[in-house]
């Protein structure tokens, strides 16, 4: 948090956001002088605050006001020699409120990392709540398994809701790994969500009825 105490406040008012930042950059280049802040007073209005000894601000604000001009339109600008104590404990706790939210943002950005690190490491989450054995199908691991209609196949295990949560683009992947499934290849692209669900089943009746 900045000190403000025995020292000048200078003041830079312009239209526009740029020409604010020019300013402030202008300031803090011309002399030894701290950025309390920057503040958006209304309708395209920015006001930028800077804190030093008088001759410094003065010198500063000056600079400022010169480099904001080039690009942008000065309202105004004003040295405060010594403000009054109430002046400046406001300004002191504005300064303090930004460097509050700073450090909630750091930590809040720091817990976030952390849990994405978390995440990383334990693997990827299956979406949706779809069965790990889902999954891997889609992946391909079961292929073989499926293709020969194995008792011990995960695939058995699947039911209509869990194949429900699955997308349009992955049952037709599924589809497609599928032996003696009651659509043609060519006719999966465009078979919609309930009828590849529906032949997907049907293959796992068949399947269920061999094995028994």
């Amino acid at each position: 948090m900045i000190c403000l105490a025995k020292k000048a406040i200078g003041l830079i008012e312009t239209y526009g956001y740029i020409g604010s930042i020019k300013a402030a950059d202008a300031c803090l280049k011309a002399a030894n002088v701290e950025l309390i802040g920057c503040e958006f007073v209304r309708a395209g209005l920015v006001a930028i605050k800077i804190t030093g000894d008088v001759g410094a601000v003065q010198a500063a604000i000056d600079a400022g006001r010169g480099e904001a001009e080039k690009i942008s339109v000065v309202i105004s600008t004003h040295v405060i020699a010594n403000p009054a104590d109430e002046v400046r404990r406001m300004l002191e706790e504005k300064s303090k409120g930004k460097h509050e939210v700073k450090k909630e943002a750091e930590i809040a950005s720091e817990v976030v990392n952390e849990k994405k690190s978390k995440e990383n490491k334990s693997g990827p989450k299956l979406k949706n709540g779809i069965k790990k054995e889902i999954a891997n199908v889609l992946d391909g691991k079961f292929e073989q398994k499926i293709k020969n209609n194995k008792k011990e196949s995960s695939f058995n295990t699947f039911s209509k809701d869990e194949l429900d949560k699955i997308k349009v683009v992955d049952l037709r992947k599924l589809a497609r790994e599928l032996d003696n499934i009651a659509l043609e290849k060519n006719r999966i692209k465009f078979a919609k969500k309930i009828e590849l669900i529906g032949a997907i089943l049907e293959v796992k009746e068949r399947a269920g009825e061999n094995a028994n």
